[in-house]
This record gives structure tokens, C-alpha cells and sequence, in this order.
């Protein structure tokens, strides 16, 4: 597994992560033809999670956290949604995202029935 460091890096040079078992021992990253890559400073994040919060409250009997249950949306959308669909977060995967957590680069927007 690449470092938080080198996975930032990565990122930022518009590469992504795709798993693939076959390939060992490092995830496979790849860079698509064209690719938009987003800086987002504290303001640009405070105001897509404003921009976020809006739409939400817009919508009655929901509420919008971040963060809270960071761990239990990684497992959830690692689950395949049918048993013959292949899964994308693989657990060298979800390794990946839990360090770019801990560091404050991955982050799970959590709708919430109120």
C-alpha cells in the first residue's frame, strides 16, 4: 500500500486506485486521458458541506453528519450490491481509504433519517 503521501501525490496527478487481486504486492493506479482533480482548501470543504446541508435540509426528516460513521460506510459500500457483482473496495482498498481518514483526506457524507 502506497503511503498517505504518495497517495495524496497520486491523486492530486489525477491517477486512481482500481484493486485488482492479480496485481501484488501494490494497488494498481491508473490515469484516464482526462480527469478533473479539485483542490479543496477548509473554505471550499466548509462550503460544499454548507451547499450539502442545504439540499438535505431541504428535504424533511433527514440530516446530514460527517465523519461519524466513517467506518461503517467504507464496509457498506464494499459490499457488492448483488452476490455475482464484483466489489471495488477490496480490503487492501479500504486499507487505503481508513489511512487517507486518519490523516483528513477521506471523508464519508452520512444521510441520516431523522
Amino acid at each position: 500500500m502506497p503511503s498517505v503521501d504518495e497517495a495524496v501525490a497520486r491523486y492530486a496527478a489525477g491517477a486512481f486506485p482500481m484493486d485488482d487481486d492479480a496485481v501484488l504486492p501494490e494497488i494498481p493506479w491508473y490515469v484516464a486521458p482526462q480527469r478533473a482533480v479539485f483542490e479543496l482548501d477548509d473554505e471550499s470543504r466548509a462550503a460544499i458541506e454548507r451547499k450539502v446541508h442545504r439540499s438535505v435540509v431541504a428535504c424533511d426528516g433527514f440530516e446530514v453528519q460527517i465523519d461519524e460513521e466513517f467506518e461503517a460506510v467504507l464496509n457498506l459500500c464494499a459490499e457488492p450490491p448483488d452476490p455475482d457483482d464484483g466489489v471495488w473496495i477490496t480490503p487492501r482498498m479500504k486499507a487505503l481509504y481508513r489511512a487517507l481518514h486518519v490523516e483528513g483526506f477521506a471523508h464519508s457524507f452520512e444521510l441520516w433519517v431523522a
